[in-house]
Parts: C-alpha cells; structure tokens; sequence
C-alpha cells in the first residue's frame, strides 16, 4: 500500500486503522493511493484501470471512501468516480445499550468499524444503568453493566477508528432499573424519576458525571433529561411545596450544568421537555404549537439541544418544529432512528422515509450535527445486523440530497457494509408491512411481530381486529423467502436473515391460531379443533423451539448473557400457553370438559371496544400488556 500524506506528514494512527479494517472491505487494490488532506472539505474516490485512488480530510471521509470504492468494484463496475461533500460536520450513530441486551464490546468494536467506514464521526452508548458507578454497587448491578475497562478500552478504539465515543446517560428519568433497589428510595420521586433537589439527589448525579467525565476522553456528554413525565409529581408533593415541571427542570439543569462546568464537560439533552412544558397533555408533538419568547430561558446556556424526531415520513412537520427552534435562536442537534424499537426485527420502510424526510428539512436549516437512534423493544430482542441497512439510510442520506441518487447508492454499499443485498434485508426488514403503505400510517407503525407473537393463544387481546388480514399467508411467503438466503452473506446480516425467517416460520402457524380456535369453538367443530390442536402440536411448539434455540445462540454471539432471562421466561411462557391451550382444546373434544371457557369470553378489539368486524392494525410496546390483562 503507497500512503500519500501531503501537505500533512503520515500518522502511524491511520496505518493502524487502515490494518484494524482489513477484511472489512475486500476489493480494493492493495497499491490504493491515499492522500489525507486535513481541512478539506468532503472526499474523493477513484477507480480506473485497476487502480484506486483517494483523497480525503480525515479518518470519517477515509473510511467512507473506501467502502463507497469497495462496494463499486464488488458490484462489476470497473471505472467508478465519486466526489462528496455533507453540511453535517458531525455524524454518528447511537445505540441503545439499556434495554437488557447490552453488546459485548467485541459487538461495539465491530460496530466502532462499520460506523467508521460509513463516514460517521461519532457514536454514543445509551446507557440508563449499564455502566459502573462508584458507590452505587446496585448501579447497573445484574444487567450486564460494563466495567470502566470495557469502556476506556472501546474509548480508545473508537479514537483510533476516528470517532469520538460520547456518553450518553440519564440523569432525571429513565432510571426505573436502578430507582426499584430499595437503598436508592433517597434519590427517588417516582419509580423512573430522581427526587430533584434533595440532597442525595445531587451527590448521586455527581457521581454519574464525575464516573463518565473520567472514563471517555470526548468533553461533550449526552444528559438525557427527556420525558420525564412525572418529575414533582411523585415523593417530593409530600416532601416540598408544589412547583411545575418547567421550575424543577429549570433548576436541576442549572444543577448539572454547573457540574459539567466543573468537570470541563459541554452538555447536551433531547429537547422534548422543552416542548412538553407548553403543550397540553404534556405532549411533544403537536402540529399548531408556538414556543413562546420566553421558552428560551428554559435551556440554559452552553447546552445543546436535540431535536429527536423518528416518526413523521414528511419534510413539513420538520420543517415546522426546527422553525420553533430557530425563533428562539436555538440551533438544533438532530436525532433520527432506525424503527428497532417495535420488535424482534426492525421496520426498515418506516425508517427509510422517515430518515430522509428528517435529513432533506434539516439541510434547509442549517443543522450540521445528525445522529440515528437504534432503540430498542422492551426485552432488547433484535440483532445487531438487523438495522446495519437503516443505518447505512442514513448514511447514504447525509452525503447524498438526491433521494433517487441515495436509494442508488444504498443499493450499491448495503452488500459490501451490511453484508447482504439491499432486497434481502428489506424483506427481513419488513415483517409489519402487511398492506403496502401500512409501516407509514400514523406516527409508530403497527408492529403485528410483536403482539402476534407474544400473545395468548386463547385469550387473543389481538384476535377480533386480525380476521380478515391473512397473517397466516403473508408470513409464510416471507418464511419461504428469507429461507432461500445466497451464498456470500456476512455474519451478522445471515444471522438477522435466519432470525427474521424463524420467526416468520413461527408466526405463520401461530398468528391466526386463536382466530381458528374460535371460529371453529363456535360452530362446535370437533374435528376441526382436533386438526387445530395436532397442528398446534405438530408444527408451532416445534417451530417456537427453533426460534427460541436460534434466538439463544444469537444472544450469546452479540449479548452479555445478562437479560437473556427475560427472554427465557416469555419463551417459556408462550409454550406453557400453547400447551394449555391444547390441552384444553382436547379436553372439549373428548367430552371431559364441558366448555373452554376463555373462547366463550366476547372478543373485544385491542382498543377495549366492541368489534366492528373491519381489520385493525395496533401498535403495542410493552410485553406484559400483549401476553395478559392480569397483573404480571
């Protein structure tokens, strides 16, 4: 490899980089010449006559070259010219570390690579409890909690890959995991909530920003202070006289600000309450408000504001809310997601819309910072190369204002960065678009993955609204497909397609197994509930033993073992169900029982309302909601 590093001298550091990537990208000539070009704005690439060249500013746009140059060649082209440039300055990816699936740092390092030769320059681990804290032993205590090493070790590697790695924590809400430890009840206001302004209040916030402040070498630090819904209205009416939320909020930000000050650290916090503090209902998104003058009090100097928006799939509600921003003189960060947040797999044709609505706007508006969010469901189900394509959306989004020029490009790089052919990890991607245009209804897309999945095969909350759909055909197309996979996938992109498969193998018996049970309970149909039940017995039980046996290796590929329990015990659940059901299903038939009594309950729709007989679509989050009405 011939390096050119002028006007600059060469720094070992890239070398490093450069070996850490090999066989990240596999088709670049070794002889590539490279010429780092500090200052310069965007990059170059090359390739013509099995020769490559690149020119670029720094690391990001290095990295970035090269996968664009790798994923050309590999793709037949034998002549290929690029040349980019991006107003966002900062760009990075976020994920989400505190929803029981908590990486293993050779996961992070892998993605610290493949964020790098996106061309991202920043990455930050959410972390509500999952990292160490110096006096707090409960702190993060049996969730997989990572140790300072871990995080000084991944801190270095993320510098060297060139991206700053920011810690992203909480400290007002969001903090349900460790607030249910009885010895924090001195911190607490509600079980999600601190006690602002009490004493131990601030000693504890000090020890979480004093721990990160000595740990990552980046000075910018992601506070959260989001959706705090019930700040002052737990403990502290018993404890102190009334204030609003935006009066609490207002001094425990001049609380943590004052401790970044002292630590040398530039805050930052999603903007919601901002925007919650003047909206009834204490809503973020609504469509006719109007921040007043003095909204810009609220945020006190020197913090960065977020604005997080993964949601609407047209550029005039972003347009509309970055204007709020810009009245008060705010420049906002900018902050979408790739939809992981609705189940096992994730929703990449809500996140593909959504991501470039949000990019489109934010250019008019001079935004120069932009993350993507991979949040996650309540149980942290999904795997890491499920969301690589809504990342490299997002990727292709920010280099590339032309929407049809980006699906171009994203078509090209998904094979080389994601491990796997765009239309391939669309399908797997797209296990909620059960109508076309369906995953762009509304703000969250339905995400039938999920409740069809966990809920109970008597009781069917999601039964009276899923007749008529035809879950049982969709699923099992997809079954088929994604179980066709080609040769030359990566890792992790066959991992997610496997897991995507298993689970539409699953659902394609399971889905309308409590619809069939009732329809055929009320004709009184015996021998069609005895066909039912051996299908019960003959395909879905051993087909949720595959998905769970396959979801379990997965896990403990990517994931501390840590919250793999919750797994286990819905697993566990939906098949003690499943085997209830047959049971009672063949105590009927035989004459042993004189009723099943769950399907003589009337359906009512997911709402709570009567059926009106019409297909509805929900979109349900919480797995103790989908799996019983009953306390669990």
């Amino acid at each position: 490899m011939k390096a050119m590093f002028e006007p600059v001298a060469p720094d070992a550091s890239y070398l490093e980089a450069l070996r850490e990537m090999q066989g990240m990208y596999t088709a670049i000539p070794a002889d590539m010449e490279i010429e780092i070009r500090p200052g310069r704005d965007g990059y170059l690439a090359s390739y013509e006559n099995g020769s490559a060249r690149l020119m670029c500013a720094g690391k990001p746009e290095l990295f970035r070259a090269l996968s664009l140059l790798d994923a050309a060649i590999l793709s037949g082209k034998t002549e290929f010219f690029v040349e980019q440039r991006t107003p966002f300055a900062t760009r990075g990816v976020m994920v989400d570390c505190s929803r029981n699936s908590v990486p293993t740092t050779d996961t992070i390092k892998r993605m610290i690579r493949q964020a790098a030769l996106m061309g991202h320059s920043a990455m930050m681990l959410y972390t509500e409890d999952t990292y160490e804290v110096p006096g707090y032993p409960c702190f993060g205590q049996y969730r997989g909690r990572y140790t300072h090493g871990e995080l000084r070790e991944l801190d270095a590697y993320a510098d060297l890959m060139g991206i700053e790695l920011i810690p992203c924590i909480q400290t007002v809400s969001h903090l349900e995991r460790v607030l249910r430890w009885p010895c924090m009840n001195a911190v607490q206001d509600d079980p999600s909530t601190l006690l602002v302004g009490g004493e131990e209040t601030e000693r504890f916030v000090r020890a979480l920003l004093t721990t990160v402040s000595g740990i990552f070498r980046s000075r910018r630090v992601h506070l959260g202070l989001d959706e705090a819904h019930g700040l002052g209205l737990g403990r502290r009416l018993s404890m102190y006289p009334y204030q609003t939320k935006r009066e609490l909020m207002a001094r425990h930000l001049q609380l943590v600000r004052g401790i970044c000050d002292e630590l040398g650290l530039r805050p930052m916090m999603w903007g919601d309450m901002l925007f919650r503090s003047y909206t009834e209902g204490n809503g973020y998104y609504q469509e006719n408000i109007e921040l007043p003058p003095q909204a810009r009090e609220d945020v006190p100097a020197g913090f960065d504001m977020i604005y997080w928006d993964y949601y609407h799939v047209g550029e005039d509600f972003y347009r509309y809310y970055l204007e709020q921003h810009r009245r008060l003189g705010i420049r906002p960060l900018f902050a979408t997601g790739v939809t992981a947040w609705l189940g096992m797999t994730p929703n990449l044709v809500k996140s593909r819309e959504a991501i470039r609505s949000g990019l489109n706007a934010c250019r008019d508006f001079d935004v120069d910072t932009a993350f993507v969010c991979v949040w996650r469901d309540d149980g942290g189900e999904g795997l890491p190369g499920a969301v690589l394509p809504g990342i490299q959306m997002f990727t292709e989004a920010l280099w590339e204002e032309d929407a049809r020029r980006a699906e171009q490009l994203w078509e090209m790089t998904c094979p080389a960065v994601s491990g796997a052919p765009g239309a391939l990890m669309m399908e797997a991607g797209s296990l909620d678009e059960v109508r076309p245009g369906l995953s762009c209804t509304g703000l969250d897309p339905a995400n039938p993955q999920k409740y069809l999945l966990w809920q109970d095969p008597l009781l069917g909350q999601y039964d009276a609204d899923s007749k008529g759909v035809g879950y049982r055909a969709f699923y099992g197309r997809k079954a088929r497909l994604l179980s066709d996979m080609p040769q030359g996938l990566s890792d992790e992109a066959r991992d997610a397609v496997k897991l995507a498969a298993a689970l539409a193998a699953f659902l394609e018996v399971k889905a309308e197994a409590g619809i069939q049970a009732r329809t055929l309970y009320e004709r009184h149909d015996l021998a069609g509930l005895n066909a039912l039940a051996d299908e019960m017995e003959a395909e879905a039980l051993p087909r949720l033993t595959s998905l769970y046996e396959l979801h379990s290796a997965l896990w403990a590929k990517y994931y501390k073992p840590f919250g793999w329990e919750v797994q286990d015990i819905r697993y566990g659940g939906l098949e003690k169900r499943l085997r209830t059901a047959i049971a009672a299903i063949r105590a009927y038939t035989s004459g042993q029982a004189a009723a099943i009594p769950e399907l003589a309950e009337p359906w009512l729709s997911a709402s709570g309302d009567l059926p009106d007989g019409e297909p509805h679509f929900s979109t349900c989050y919480a797995y103790q909601t989908i799996a019983t009405v009953c306390g669990l």
